[in-house]
This record gives structure tokens, C-alpha cells and sequence, in this order.
């Protein structure tokens, strides 16, 4: 799953991804803890073209309105597969959360892990999301990160692991109209290119957001992952 990540993105930074998009003057905030209900910066295609927004993380489908019951912020690959409304989704509002990196949690010990890219680059995490109308004629836009059984690698700390996706995809992510090819590439995405270190457990605190919270931390011996 992904309950956690980072977005510590330079200015205009995205154009060295994503040539086409619209608005690279746009500056997303630096947020070291980027926590469920949070808003954060999301890449998706808009009447043609490709623009960077702000969205809320946890997804609400546009018909539940408010009910938190339908509120999600992780949304199953298998559930785009099975299921018509995410199926919909996926097929006509695809975007992506460019990240730092992401947390992850140990499941036996509960100690937090940063997961980044080894060279240092952004992670794009596959996403998806709606955009609720209301009588008042306000609109909110809402997203969830798409997750899938986790690697070998990440399996270690968690049975799930968001989708990432490689840079030479990311257009063709946002455009692409034959969205079951672009199931297909996102379900074979090896995701071998990533490091993970554990950190402070200070980023359990949702108002914590600090550069230390990525830094790596060492761990006494019998806490240690493997």
C-alpha cells in the first residue's frame, strides 16, 4: 500500500519529465509528510492538455458525495480489472503523483521505511481520480494511488506496493486511449530501481514535516529488517 509520501520538487523540475506540460510554473509546496486528506501535486490530462494541479488525496467517488464510506486512498489494480466504476476511471482520468519518495511500514515491527529511486530521481506513482460536483456548484478534485502486490524487494515490508511508473511511460500514462495496454504495462512494471533505509518513527505524526524525516537512521540489531 502507500500511506505516506514526499514531495520535495524544484521549481519547473517536471519539465525535465514531462516536456508537455502546460503549466510547469506552478510550485508545489515542500512537504517532507504527505498524509491521507492532505492536498498535494498531481500530473493528469485536461481538454488535450497535460497540466499539474493540486488534488486531495483520498478519492471520493463523484457520486458518493460526502460519505466517508467511500472514501479511498490506495485503490486495488485487481479492482480496475473487476469492478465497472474504477474501470471508468482508469480508462478516462488517469494522473500521476510525482514523489520524492514514499513511507513504508514494517508489518511485523511497525518501523517506518523511505522507499526513493537509486539515482536520486522522482518517482511517478500511478493514479487515478475524480472530481465531485456539488449543488452549490463547487468542484472538488480527489485522487488514489493505484497499488499491486509488492516485488520481492518491498514484500519484505508489505504484502502491497504502489504502482510505479518508469519515465519513458509517463505520457503515454496520462494520453494513452487504449487504457487495457496501459493495464497490462503497469501490472509488468519491474520497479527494480529503488532503495529503502529505515527512518525516524517520528513521521508517524502527521503534523511532523522535516528534511530529517527522509534521512536514514540506524537501527539497534534486533530491530533490524533482515
Amino acid at each position: 500500500m502507500c500511506g505516506r509520501f514526499a514531495q520535495v520538487i524544484k521549481h519547473k523540475y517536471l519539465k525535465k519529465y514531462i516536456d508537455e506540460i502546460a503549466n510547469p510554473e506552478m510550485t508545489i509546496p515542500i512537504n517532507f509528510n504527505v498524509s491521507p486528506s492532505q492536498y498535494a501535486g498531481v500530473v493528469f490530462k485536461h481538454d488535450g492538455a497535460i497540466i499539474q494541479d493540486f488534488m486531495q488525496w483520498t478519492l471520493l467517488a463523484a457520486w458518493a458525495k460526502d460519505s466517508s464510506k467511500y472514501k479511498i486512498i490506495n485503490t486495488r489494480i485487481e479492482s480496475i480489472k473487476e469492478k465497472a466504476y474504477w474501470r471508468g476511471l482508469f480508462q478516462h482520468k488517469r494522473c500521476l503523483i510525482p514523489v520524492t519518495g514514499f513511507y513504508e511500514w514494517h508489518k511485523k515491527t511497525k518501523q517506518p521505511y523511505f522507499i526513493k529511486s537509486n539515482k536520486g530521481d522522482l518517482v511517478f506513482l500511478a493514479g487515478i481520480y475524480d472530481i465531485t460536483n456539488y449543488a452549490n456548484g463547487s468542484l472538488k478534485a480527489t485522487f488514489s494511488i493505484l497499488t499491486k502486490d509488492a516485488n520481492s524487494q518491498i514484500s519484505e515490508l508489505h504484502h502491497r506496493m504502489p504502482i510505479i511508473l518508469e519515465d519513458n511511460e509517463l505520457t503515454n500514462y496520462l494520453t494513452s486511449p487504449d487504457y487495457k495496454e496501459v493495464l497490462i504495462k503497469c501490472d509488468n512494471m519491474s520497479n527494480d530501481n529503488l532503495v529503502m533505509y529505515p527512518v525516524s518513527k517520528a513521521v508517524n505524526k502527521t503534523s511532523n514535516n522535516y528534511p530529517s524525516l527522509i534521512e536514514e537512521v540506524i537501527l539497534e540489531e534486533n530491530l533490524s529488517l533482515f
